[in-house]
């Protein structure tokens, strides 16, 4: 058996029949036409040498995967896709994950009545779930799907947005792959640094469809501790404020705009940024926390 993989991170190919793979087998047969959308979360990226990857954009599947649940659905019911293969990590912890950075925050529950789980493979050390794709009914059928991606300004440090990735020893020549995010997938802190200026959280939307438009939504959380002095966030958009807004210890705000593709969204404090031993002393971290950032959704604008 010859099956479509699609995965969301720029890779097309084909899964070829295999012992270890006869339960996945046995469920597909049951489809006429199977198309599979392969996903994974941030921390279980797989390396599986089964699949025979070709290198093909798949960028479209993970920016309609940042649209939220809704329009996902739709567009993997749109597009024909029969079925999702995960690592067993993803089906274990029941979602597909991703903290935003290059994209939305990606979060997919692997539950019903969207998904149903109908095989896996087993003692493979790289073992896969499949997921059959339920209902065929789409929501909206009048939604498109732009890719995007949000390029972030030399404003914040690398790490604000992206994955650490390391390398540990573990054994003569063996080495573990390792990716973690320096605050967690929860949220990244925004800093001041001794004798700099506080980051500035900066990005623009890029895409390839000219004249597109977007909702961002940003969630923002004091930093930090119910002890903590209150903060004035200001967002701006192409240089215009659009939102000045307090933030208070022990509370979170929530600020949305419209934004054009390559327009410049800004987000900083005007308070000062503290040190957490000014309002919890037996914290010693010297760092001056100013806010953080829990959540970040685009959101295309339909034309």
């Amino acid at each position: 058996m010859v099956v479509l993989i699609t995965t969301p991170f720029g890779l097309n190919g084909t899964a070829q029949s295999d012992d270890g793979y006869s339960p996945i087998e046995s469920a597909l047969d049951t489809t006429d036409n199977p198309k599979i959308a392969y996903l994974y979360s941030w921390n279980d990226r797989p390396r599986n040498p089964t699949f025979d990857f070709v290198a093909t954009s798949a960028d479209e599947l993970f920016s309609a995967a940042s649209y939220g649940e809704q329009f996902f659905m739709d567009y993997l019911i749109q597009n024909e896709y029969t079925h999702v293969l995960v690592p067993e990590a993803s089906a274990i912890s029941g979602e597909i994950f991703h903290k935003w950075g290059e994209k939305g925050t990606v979060c997919i529950a692997l539950t019903a009545p969207n998904f149903e789980r109908v095989a896996s493979t087993s003692g493979g050390g790289g073992d896969v779930v499949l997921y059959k794709i339920n209902g065929t009914q789409i929501s909206n059928r009048n939604r498109q799907v732009k890719s995007y991606r949000i390029d972030w300004l030399d404003s914040v440090r690398t790490t604000f947005y992206g994955l650490k990735e390391t390398f540990r020893e573990r054994g003569l020549h063996a080495y573990d792959y390792l990716v973690s995010y320096e605050d967690g997938p929860s949220l990244s802190w925004v800093f001041q640094y001794s004798g700099y200026q506080p980051e500035v959280p900066a990005f623009r939307i890029r895409s390839v469809e000219k004249g597109s438009r977007f909702t961002i939504s940003v969630n923002l959380v004091a930093a930090y501790g119910p002890n903590a002095p209150p903060q004035v966030i200001q967002m701006s958009v192409a240089g215009k404020n659009v939102h000045v807004t307090q933030l208070l210890a022990g509370s979170g705000i929530t600020l949305t705009a419209e934004v054009m593709i390559d327009e410049t969204i800004e987000i900083r404090n005007v308070l000062p940024c503290h040190q957490p031993r000014d309002f919890e002393p037996a914290d010693q971290d010297l760092r001056r926390f100013c806010f953080g950032i829990s959540d970040l959704r685009v959101i295309p604008i339909q034309n």
